[in-house]
């Protein structure tokens, strides 16, 4: 397993633990993550780096996803949702009503966003992202 050095969590990254956090069980976390291609995505993205744990029934932060909940603003230090997880929570519905992101808007011609094909995984990946990726790819 890599261990990272910095990790800056994509909008659906970030809706992922924010969702997890709130929901009343594991089952039902695991259910509305698995209700979309992105969050499934990000999902799939956030167990390879060790941040949570999922089955097709079930899904958890470790302590390391917890301690980036704390540190993104998601979660307080008692593990509680903070204002912005409350609202990456409540953007989830916005977002999944085209899945592009964009609440109001009709999907455009051929599927991709109007910011290109990273806008629909939840916003730009970093600099940082790309580097983990050709990690992962290495090991």
């Amino acid at each position: 397993m890599h261990v990272l050095k910095s990790f800056r969590p994509t909008t659906t990254q970030k809706q992922v633990i924010a969702t997890i956090l709130s929901a009343p069980t594991p089952t039902v976390a695991a259910g509305t993550i698995a209700s979309t291609p992105n969050m499934k995505v990000a999902r799939n993205l956030l167990g390879q780096l060790g941040l949570i744990t999922f089955t097709d029934n079930t899904v958890g932060l470790t302590d390391s996803g917890l301690k980036l909940a704390r540190d993104e603003g998601i979660a307080d230090e008692g593990g509680q949702l903070t204002d912005m997880g409350q609202q990456l929570v409540g953007s989830q519905g916005a977002s999944q009503t085209n899945n592009m992101g964009v609440p109001g808007e009709e999907p455009p011609i051929g599927g991709v966003p109007a910011g290109g094909p990273d806008d629909a995984l939840g916003g730009t990946p970093s600099l940082e992202s790309f580097s983990f990726l050709r990690e992962l790819m290495r090991g």
